[in-house]
């Protein structure tokens, strides 16, 4: 056990050796080599020392009792015995029988002719169960010693594979940090950045800074929103969240049944705030509207959006627009996708533009070809209860005028 303790102890020493921690994944661009935590042994004991004290000499009383002990004891242990004692085991069986069944359990069978050789039998006996008990306690001890000596090879054996693996993944963690180190100074060499926070080890770059300045980057709010993003230097997107939106995108159960005029964005780069509609079409990303201002703080501009319920048209569409050149008067267009009758072939287009009073002022129809391109196909300009009306071939030359009354027809 000596040469042993020994190995244990060239095994405990602590061992540093390089490895980047994952401990602090904001802190990936300094490197911390980890330390090696060797495994404790734990031996298993075995005990004290095997004491086996020397058969000594038993008197015994040759009661009906012992004799019945005796039997047994024989019959139990070591049957084989019978034919090696020197007095008779029938008689012996006998004479037991008949003294137990007299209740005379206690008597002293000594002058019994029958116990002549009970003494020596009854050594034999002792000694063979004294050799068992001798026997079976070596062979524990000799088992414990031996699962003693298993359990430290197996600890040698896996503190040496754990070791090894330690090892290998140590200097593979060097050279990924290394990797990744190269990956992030030739990224800010390249694009000129004095410092760039990236999303992770070997991520994409959020925040890139140049003397001191934000140059290129997104800040995003406790939500994951966008708050700020610039490009160039220059901030191109600042953006406030309304509260109902934020509790929309934070909660996929939030209420469906609140105004669509509480889930909007504003961004004051664009001076646009865009409207959702309410609880979980947020999160799917649905607009209701835009409204755009002057940097007065004026509205100058909405436009209305509608959604297809159809599949291969599950996309924004413009359903109408309305100006403000004048801060106060409004200008009004509705834009409408129809088709003549197959509703896979939509596509055409009217656009309606509307007197400040809400009357209509003209509409617009174009066709669709199978370029995608749109091409004007009526000019329908409403006077009182007719319209002055323009067609157009499908080169989009001017065919013929015409005048209509509006008696039946909303076009």
């Amino acid at each position: 056990m000596k040469r042993f303790s020994f190995f244990v102890l060239f095994l405990l020493p602590e061992l540093y050796l390089s490895a980047q921690t994952a401990s602090d994944p904001n802190n990936y661009d300094k490197y911390q080599p980890r330390e090696y935590t060797p495994m404790r042994y734990f031996p298993k004991s075995t005990g004290g020392p095997l004491v086996i004290k020397p058969y000594t000499h038993e008197p015994v009383v040759p009661t009906a009792k012992k004799l019945y002990t005796f039997i047994n004891q024989t019959k139990s242990t070591h049957p084989e015995l019978k034919s090696t004692y020197k007095g008779d085991w029938n008689a012996y069986v006998d004479l037991c029988a008949k003294y137990m069944a007299r209740g005379r359990d206690y008597e002293n069978l000594s002058k019994k002719k029958q116990m002549k050789y009970f003494q020596e039998d009854w050594e034999l006996l002792g000694r063979s169960l004294y050799d068992d008990d001798y026997q079976a306690r070596k062979e524990a001890k000799e088992r414990s010693i031996k699962d003693s000596l298993a359990r430290r090879d197996r600890f040698v054996s896996d503190s040496i594979q754990f070791r090894t693996a330690f090892v290998k993944d140590s200097l593979a963690g060097r050279r990924k940090f290394v990797d990744d180190s190269l990956y992030r100074a030739d990224y800010r060499k390249k694009h000129n950045y004095d410092y760039v926070v990236f999303d992770g080890p070997h991520g994409e770059p959020r925040l890139c800074y140049r003397n001191g300045k934000l140059i290129d980057g997104k800040i995003y709010n406790e939500y994951g929103l966008l708050e700020k993003e610039y490009k160039g230097g220059r901030l191109i997107h600042n953006c406030e969240y309304s509260d109902w939106y934020s509790k929309a995108i934070k909660d996929e159960h939030f209420d469906r049944g609140r105004d669509d005029s509480s889930f909007y964005i504003y961004d004051k780069i664009l001076r646009r705030k865009r409207y959702y509609y309410s609880g979980n079409d947020v999160r799917e990303g649905r607009i209701g509207r835009d409204e755009y201002y002057n940097a007065a703080g004026l509205l100058t501009k909405k436009i209305g959006y509608e959604w297809s319920d159809y599949k291969y048209l599950d996309k924004m569409i413009i359903d109408y627009l309305e100006y403000y050149p004048d801060n106060k008067t409004v200008k009004r267009q509705k834009v409408t996708y129809f088709s003549d009758s197959d509703i896979s072939r939509m596509g055409n287009v009217a656009v309606m533009d509307f007197f400040s009073n809400g009357s209509r002022r003209q509409t617009k129809k174009y066709r669709k070809l199978s370029s995608g391109n749109l091409i004007i196909k009526e000019i329908w300009t409403y006077r009182d209860g007719y319209a002055d009306v323009e067609y157009y071939d499908f080169d989009g030359n001017l065919e013929h005028r015409s005048t209509e009354y509006l008696n039946s027809s909303w076009f």
